[in-house]
């Protein structure tokens, strides 16, 4: 049986979407939970799993309920999900949505990259190439080239960029804007095309 979702207000509409097909009928003590926001998403884990969560939240977003999408993130995070954790990083890093924290982005971004989620390699090198990180750029380096072997051709490009802005390793940088762009990597081929 499926959980009853009770109509909340500013998540009926998601909620409806996403469970629909449900038979009213309540499963026992299955939602039973703190609050009745806890009790909605954890419901919703139980029967839809970490997939149902991120679809919610992927819905809150395209229909620009952003605080929404974001408690679902966050919550979908807590459960283990590299993706969901990789979205709350992103958040954090934008702000607006929820105050602005490099610190924070970093902390899910790397959950994240734990589990081998490739946009967090890249989102975590390019924090790292900033002139306010500047500290260890060996971490810019690291996860930008980690991005770029996993087939992120712009993590090859930013990185390549980084390199040239910096002069060093400028023989490094032309191997790597070299490979982008023989992958078919656009502003790698843009660049070389403007160097000649």
């Amino acid at each position: 049986m499926l959980c009853f979702f009770a109509a909340l207000s500013g998540w009926s509409a998601y909620l409806t979407a996403i469970s629909s097909g449900t038979d009213g009928r309540v499963f026992p003590g299955a939602c039973e939970r703190e609050t009745e926001e806890t009790r909605q998403m954890n419901c919703l884990f139980e029967e839809q799993g970490i997939p149902g969560v991120l679809q919610l939240a992927e819905k809150a977003e395209a229909a620009a309920d952003l605080e929404f999408a974001f408690d679902l993130y966050e919550f979908a995070s807590r459960k283990g999900s590299p993706v969901a954790s990789y979205n709350v990083g992103v958040f954090y890093e934008e702000g607006g949505t929820v105050e602005q924290s490099t610190e924070k982005a970093i902390e899910y971004y790397s959950e994240s990259a734990a589990a081998e989620f490739v946009p967090a390699f890249f989102n975590l090198g390019n924090i790292y190439c900033r002139d306010s990180f500047s500290e260890n750029k060996k971490d810019c380096a690291y996860w930008l080239l980690k991005a770029f072997q996993a087939g992120d051709l712009d993590a090859g490009y930013n990185l390549a960029m980084y390199l040239v802005k910096n002069e060093t390793d400028l023989d490094w940088a032309e191997v790597l804007i070299n490979m982008a762009a023989e992958q078919g990597h656009e502003p790698s081929a843009s660049f070389l095309d403007g160097i000649k």
